[in-house]
């Protein structure tokens, strides 16, 4: 249970970390009443139910994730929390099904630290103008905001894209001295 919502999956198969549920009910307050939201890595669903439980004036929420595994919790989980008519389950790698929400979201919440930088091009196609990315990032303490700001400004430029730094955030401790952090960016 998190934040009065219900999550069934199998931890041999699927990732869940209940150290990120303060993380995911800060974001939820943030989405406001008629947005379109994508959740990247989208798991066994979280961010997308405690979206639409915490807002449910969401207008539609993309949750995609390429395990079948988690795509079946997923389904589940939606149906379990009562949210079916606020969230579309997508299984399918981000590169290949996102394409056909270019220009479409309002917001996209990328929280797949690790790799996750690999797919902001995607982010920055399905965001419209005005939107908000929350992308997720591993830093060292040292420099925690330098290469997750590179990152972010490089996929702009070859886009052809604006990025104004929202708000940048530690998030959780991922390793000695390392922080998964989290940066939000309007886009235009």
């Amino acid at each position: 249970k998190e934040h009065g919502c219900r999550f069934r999956l199998d931890v041999k198969t699927c990732y869940f970390s209940p150290r990120e549920a303060t993380e995911r009910q800060r974001i939820a307050e943030k989405v406001k009443p008629g947005e379109t939201v994508l959740v990247m890595f989208a798991g066994t669903g979280p961010y997308a139910i405690v979206i639409a439980k915490k807002q449910p004036q969401v207008r539609k929420i993309y949750s995609v994730e390429i395990n079948p595994e988690c795509v079946k919790y997923m389904k589940e989980n939606i149906k379990i929390n009562k949210v079916e008519d606020k969230i579309l389950p997508i299984l399918g790698d981000v590169r290949d099904v996102c394409r056909e929400y270019y220009g479409k979201c309002d917001r996209v919440i990328m929280p797949l630290p690790k790799e996750g930088y690999k797919y902001l091009d995607i982010a920055l196609m399905c965001i419209k103008s005005g939107g908000v990315i929350h992308f997720y990032h591993y830093s060292h303490e040292n420099d925690l905001w330098y290469e997750t700001l590179s990152l972010i400004n490089r996929a702009a430029i070859q886009l052809n894209k604006k990025v104004r730094i929202l708000q940048k955030r530690k998030v959780l401790p991922y390793g000695p001295r390392v922080w998964k952090v989290c940066v939000e960016f309007e886009v235009t």
